[in-house]
């Protein structure tokens, strides 16, 4: 997802590996972060000092932080920026936060000049952290039911603890699991980090040249045009996380910009703002595009394109249904939903917004109040498929709408 102020952007894609700190040594619990920083001309801040505020809340997205540190990390030659939460400046306990007592959220704000003036904000929900933190801190269980009454061990095999991890035995054929950082021996031990780290090499030797993986389930994706999406890997398909806001198609011819009332004759492509403002609401929500531009098969970067109605379905059936996969796709908060924006968690991390819509006769309305989606299916010469989320409610709406009609655009990789 884009945080953007009036000069910098922060492209919020971040991966998070788990280091607790109670495994037959004292190490500090800690949390990897990453994230890639862009200019407003949306150019990459390379080799770059920033300076970093992150809080860890709990409740909400708005909620008490539990948790402060500062950092001043610097941009690697990608535009990434790698910081460690848990090991930054601060007065705070990481290892003293209670993980059961969720959720949390996670808050980054970052000055790209390298000092406190805190001018770029994000914060998401935190899904899996707890899970790989509170076995850490967890402590004993006493057993009552059933009663262990018999045990074919001794003393001797109670008290006499192996005196590293060297020596056990824990493969098949009874060689040492070796202690080692970089796995390189039949019995070398591999953590979910080092294998994570080959499966994000792997997969971006074969991704396209648009495409760069940060983890097995995220990633950046580039327009013709240079505009860059967060994408996201929910199930089995990979989605962008941002609306398009293409004006070429990805051959690089444009696509026709129609503001005035022609629009609601249009029977050929046409792409549009809300409220003809591209200032105000282009960068948040993309363009608005009618369903001839999606059907010239060329609006989506190569390699992804704009969902068929199966594939709409697809997402939301792994996410439970249509009943309830709205609440599951929608940014949390009212920032930019209107308030109560009903059952809002994100945690497909799709990051549905309100961007609103532009009726077949040319009239603009529901933003704030609802997000709608072309798909790539034709129902009749008049209507097509397409989905919406709205605020007060956690449903995905399945309808159709005149081709006529502008929408926003999602794109799925093929």
């Amino acid at each position: 997802m884009q945080y953007v102020t009036s000069r910098f952007s922060l492209l919020f894609i971040f991966t998070l590996s788990f280091f607790p700190g109670h495994l037959f040594a004292q190490s500090p619990d800690k949390m990897s972060y990453q994230a890639v920083i862009r200019d407003g001309s949306n150019d990459l801040l390379t080799e770059q000092t920033l300076g970093m505020r992150i809080s860890i809340l709990q409740g909400a997205a708005d909620g008490t932080a539990v948790y402060t540190e500062t950092h001043t990390p610097v941009t690697n030659a990608s535009g990434v920026v790698t910081v460690e939460i848990g090991t930054g400046t601060t007065t705070d306990d990481f290892s003293s936060i209670d993980w059961s007592n969720g959720p949390y959220f996670l808050k980054t704000e970052t000055d790209p000049a390298g000092g406190t003036d805190y001018t770029v904000t994000g914060t998401t929900q935190l899904l899996s952290v707890p899970y790989a933190l509170y076995a850490d801190t967890v402590g004993s269980y006493n057993e009552s039911d059933p009663v262990f009454e018999a045990w074919d061990k001794n003393y001797n095999d109670l008290t006499q603890a192996p005196a590293a991890i060297s020596d056990l035995n824990m493969d098949g054929n009874g060689a040492p699991v070796e202690n080692v950082a970089d796995p390189a021996n039949p019995q070398d031990v591999a953590t979910k980090h080092y294998v994570d780290s080959i499966v994000v090499l792997l997969m971006n030797e074969s991704a396209g040249s648009n495409e760069t993986f940060l983890s097995p389930d995220t990633g950046i994706l580039t327009d013709v045009e240079n505009n860059s999406y967060g994408i996201i890997k929910i199930g089995t398909q990979w989605w962008m996380t941002e609306n398009l806001k293409a004006t070429k198609y990805n051959d690089g011819d444009d696509i026709p910009l129609v503001e005035d009332y022609t629009w609601s004759d249009l029977d050929t492509p046409g792409y549009c703002y809300y409220q003809n403002d591209q200032a105000t609401y282009g960068e948040l929500y993309g363009a608005l595009y009618n369903w001839h531009a999606v059907n010239t098969g060329k609006l989506c970067p190569d390699g992804w394109h704009v969902p068929s109605d199966e594939e709409w379905k697809v997402l939301t059936d792994f996410l439970g249904g249509i009943d309830v996969a709205g609440g599951k796709m929608k940014e949390t908060g009212t920032e930019h939903w209107l308030d109560p924006n009903t059952g809002a968690t994100n945690e497909s991390g799709f990051t549905g917004l309100p961007g609103g819509d532009r009726s077949s006769s040319g009239a603009f309305g529901t933003d704030e109040t609802t997000g709608h989606w072309w798909s790539s299916t034709e129902l009749t010469t008049l209507n097509s498929w397409c989905r919406g989320l709205h605020y007060d409610n956690d449903d995905v709406n399945e309808r159709y709408y005149y081709k006529r009609g502008g929408f926003s655009v999602r794109c799925v990789r093929d």
